[in-house]
């Protein structure tokens, strides 16, 4: 088995593997992201997307591609077909990262599927946290829907309510890693503005104030596919949990997309939120796959420079 670059793979070879990808996800998940297979494709193939790949004769037995972003290193993508080719692709993916270049660590985000990956990724010093994604299938929709209350200017202060949602940072959180403000409103560009998870649709949104003016809930949504949304996140207030707002603010956005004729909704939750899962199974949704959410400090090496 030989590693190289990934660069250096065949075209053939990578359209399969973005065809079988992308039925993947279309399949389990119900997105339409061929935009996303093609676009890989021109940066793996140009090289400004830097990314390994393990050969077996002709056959590639596994692959993956990284970027450093905020001083971390991101593994966003990881395909293997044996324990063995996790681990040797795992290896390699770190051994390429120069730590000053990454002082934040790594942090890797892929489906499940790789053989024996958590156990790989624990032995190198990741913490670990699997997140479901679940799907559930729209009834038709009402005469009349509700009206979602999603203001331009309320979506100013959805930075500040997520970190206000969110508890201390961990190392296994895929998104605003570090806890900080400016995350926050990265993470939200993301959302609403980039199509990085979907395409967003403030009609599908929903919103809620107190009185004094300042949010305290909301849920956005994006258009993944055809009769598809995606709940890409929902947040309250901590003053406000436990108040069924949460649930009355889904069963609005299902139904205003159920109205608009989508005919399925998709979201993500993390093994460990048990409250919101328990929302979600009671809305009805039931999971069709994983994904790995994974996290490692810098090395000690690193660390005693930085706090030198």
């Amino acid at each position: 088995m030989r590693l190289a670059n990934w660069r250096d793979g065949d075209a053939a070879a990578f359209t399969d593997i973005w065809h079988t990808q992308g039925r993947r996800w279309a399949e389990r998940l119900s997105w339409d992201n061929s935009s996303t297979w093609a676009t890989l494709e021109a940066q793996r193939r140009d090289g400004s997307l830097p990314g390994l790949m393990l050969v077996e004769g002709s056959r590639i037995a596994a692959w993956s591609f990284f970027l450093i972003h905020r001083g971390t290193l991101q593994i966003g993508a990881f395909e293997a077909d044996t324990a063995a080719s996790t681990g040797i692709l795992l290896d390699a993916m770190l051994s390429v990262s120069d730590p000053e270049l990454a002082p934040s660590g790594v942090m890797l985000f892929a489906f499940s599927d790789a053989p024996g990956l958590r156990e790989t990724l624990s032995s190198r010093g990741f913490e670990t946290d699997s997140y479901a994604y679940l799907t559930c299938d729209l009834p038709a929709g009402p005469r009349r829907p509700p009206d979602l209350d999603w203001d331009r200017d309320l979506a100013l202060q959805i930075p500040v309510l997520l970190a206000r949602a969110y508890d201390q940072p961990t190392l296994t959180r895929p998104f605003a890693r570090h806890g900080a403000i400016e995350e926050w409103r990265e993470y939200t560009g993301q959302l609403i503005g980039s199509g990085a998870c979907g395409r967003f649709d403030p009609r599908l949104s929903a919103a809620r104030v107190a009185s004094d003016g300042t949010l305290e809930g909301a849920v956005i949504t994006t258009v993944v596919g055809p009769g598809c949304v995606h709940v890409a996140q929902v947040a309250v207030a901590p003053e406000r949990r436990g108040s069924g707002l949460a649930t009355a603010m889904l069963r609005d956005v299902l139904a205003k997309a159920s109205a608009d004729g989508f005919a399925s909704a998709s979201l993500l939750v993390g093994e460990h939120n048990a409250g919101a899962r328990r929302i979600y199974n009671h809305l009805g949704f039931q999971e069709t796959a994983s994904f790995m959410s994974a996290g490692r400090c810098a090395t000690p090496a690193v660390e005693a420079q930085l706090d030198a």
